[in-house]
């Protein structure tokens, strides 16, 4: 567990250990701080039930790939959202997404967010 306020970037891995004694790591992340200045760009609802809703205000504006990885790292969903500022953006939930930990990363060339989330 990580309970310290993150300042800046922290980058991240899972170690998985199976009931059998495997050991396995899923790739290393990025986490970057939420911006706290007028511009933003975030989850707004978190747990998240059928479909995630993401703000985007100021300078966090055009087209961003995103995708949803499980908690062993495994892509689950991916896809394209366009962002204006001001607006709300919904990625709908696809049916293989059931209940638990999940991490979304949504990018373009300029800007990325990483944010965990938890389906119920």
């Amino acid at each position: 567990d990580d309970y310290k306020a993150l300042s800046g970037t922290a980058w991240y891995r899972i170690k998985s250990i199976y009931p059998n004694g495997q050991v396995a790591f899923s790739t290393v992340k990025a986490v970057t701080e939420n911006a706290t200045s007028e511009s933003s760009f975030y989850v707004l609802n978190n747990p998240v039930h059928q479909s995630i809703y993401i703000a985007a205000t100021g300078i966090y504006t055009g087209e961003y790939d995103y995708s949803i990885h499980n908690a062993a790292g495994q892509l689950v969903q991916k896809g394209t959202i366009n962002s204006t500022a001001g607006g709300i953006n919904t990625i709908p939930l696809e049916t293989v997404i059931t209940k638990g930990v999940y991490i979304l990363n949504v990018k373009n060339k300029l800007y990325r967010m990483t944010q965990r989330l938890i389906v119920q």
